[in-house]
């Protein structure tokens, strides 16, 4: 119900003051024209005061004899209101989601760095030790190699030679055994060659494994190097939309605080309809409330580009964590991938060089026979010279006679 207005309304800056104040000139000694004049100019104030107050109540009165939807004003005005804090509260929640997304996808992409950091450091510290492992092996079998070949060049011509004498002088003797042990010996040091041999040419193979592995890091170096330059362009992206999502909620805080004056406005709308306004008065509150309402139609259109904007930003988080999500699989596959070639080398490898070492420990052993029976044909050769001096010192002029008896035995 509307009330009248109380009587200290304010017109053009002067307050009205009571009845009581308002005093009729007097001609008390003491008093100058000046204070007169001064006291004439209050009297004249005050009663222009009154007569424009007057006049707004008879206005007042009148127009609000002719208002009849005054309960309707105040449920639009109710109405408008609810509408206002609930797109405030919808307003917070947005933002504290778009928040929210916004530490998640800072924490995500933290994660992606630390985890291709420390993919990076596996590798190379993998790729190091294969390196090590190959370099030892190529400096054990190039060791091997020198080895066997000194074995070789100290065995050739006079172990040919020793073995010949030896076949002639003491094959009736029954030294046969011998010589064949011998052959035995050079067969498996044949065999022992063509296994360094095929250990090598493994070697080869592994070698060129590992070339292969690490022309595989360099792609996926390359792979990594790509794609973290694709994450910091959709880093740049996310900052771009975080600067956007920043400036929108400036605006949108701006827009609170324009919501809030137009609701202060409202509520001086109100209190101007409780108090019984004038025709003119009316008139204004309908242009207000009219700007009013096309005002928090505007709002309600921005809030809702807002909300698309939001949806828009949201999208393109999504977007983000599934093009992340691929990457890290890819990754993670790809890992997996050079683990297994990497462990499958590494068994290979030491599989080799067990190999290797069993094929030395054979080849010493062969040696150590080798060697044996070069002592035995140092004692056979000074056997052989004793029976040529004792050949000499029975009489026999020609040396050669024993040799031919030996051969024809030899058939025999």
């Amino acid at each position: 119900m509307l009330r009248r207005s109380s009587l200290h309304t304010t017109f053009g800056g002067s307050s009205i003051t009571s009845p009581e104040r308002i005093r009729s000139p007097s001609c008390n000694k003491g008093k100058t024209a000046r204070d007169f004049e001064e006291e004439l100019t209050c009297l004249r104030k005050e009663n222009f005061d009154l007569k424009m107050r007057v006049y707004v109540l008879n206005e007042q009165m009148e127009l609000f004899q002719n208002v009849d939807n005054a309960d309707q004003l105040y449920e639009v005005n109710s109405n408008l209101k609810q509408e206002v804090e609930k797109l405030k509260a919808e307003l917070s929640e947005k933002d504290e989601l778009v928040l929210k997304a916004g530490e998640a996808m800072n924490l995500l992409s933290a994660k992606h760095r630390d985890d291709v950091a420390a993919l990076k450091m596996e590798l190379q510290e993998q790729c190091s030790s294969l390196q090590d492992m190959n370099l030892r092996l190529e400096q054990e079998v190039e060791r091997l190699m020198s080895q066997h070949n000194m074995t070789s060049s100290q065995m050739g011509p006079g172990m040919e030679d020793s073995s010949t004498q030896y076949a002639l002088a003491f094959a009736p003797l029954g030294f046969n055994k011998a010589g064949g042990d011998i052959t035995n010996l050079e067969e498996q040091l044949s065999e022992k060659l063509k296994i360094i041999e095929d250990n090598d040419r493994i070697i080869e193979e592994y070698d060129e494994m590992v070339k292969k592995g690490k022309l595989r890091e360099k792609e996926l170096e390359e792979k990594l190097k790509s794609m973290s330059e694709s994450l910091s362009g959709l880093t740049q992206e996310i900052r771009e939309k975080e600067n956007h999502r920043l400036q929108i909620v400036k605006k949108a805080c701006e827009l609170e605080e324009y919501v809030s004056l137009k609701q202060l406005e409202v509520d001086k709308l109100q209190k101007m309809l409780i108090a019984k306004p004038t025709h003119e008065d009316m008139r204004e509150i309908r242009n207000k409330y009219e700007c009013c309402t096309t005002e928090n139609n505007v709002l309600i259109n921005r809030i809702t580009e807002l909300e698309n904007k939001l949806d828009e930003v949201e999208s393109k988080k999504f977007e983000y964590e599934a093009v992340q999500e691929k990457a890290k699989c890819s990754t993670c596959r790809q890992y997996r991938n050079v683990a297994e070639l990497l462990e499958r080398t590494q068994a290979q490898l030491g599989q080799t060089e067990v190999e290797l070492e069993q094929a030395k420990k054979d080849q010493f052993n062969t040696v150590k026979a080798l060697q044996g029976c070069l002592k035995a044909n140092k004692a056979l050769t000074a056997d052989i010279e004793t029976l040529n001096k004792q050949i000499k010192s029975c009489g026999c002029t020609d040396p050669k006679i024993p040799q031919k008896e030996v051969r024809s035995r030899n058939h025999q």
